[in-house]
């Protein structure tokens, strides 16, 4: 689990249950209220982006993905 406060663009977190990308990430701080994080998620399943806001506190948790390089190959014919 990581805070909110630790989110970086290119990190990848699981949110609702599905794993998405943060594509931006702000930190405002609106007068006399509590900082917040605006960010904008790209799901990795869907495609769709969306912006969410986070409290400061709000605890998030950090997907572990797994990349591995392919060959594909074709028959051709």
């Amino acid at each position: 689990m990581i805070a909110a406060t630790q989110l970086r663009v290119g990190m990848t977190i699981l949110y609702n249950g599905e794993p998405h990308r943060v594509t931006n990430v702000q930190h405002i701080t609106p007068g006399n209220w509590r900082g917040m994080v605006q960010t904008k998620l790209k799901n990795l399943k869907t495609g769709s982006t969306a912006e969410n806001r986070f409290r400061s506190e709000d605890k998030l948790e950090k997907a572990h993905l797994e990349q591995h390089d392919m060959e594909y190959l074709y028959n051709s014919g």
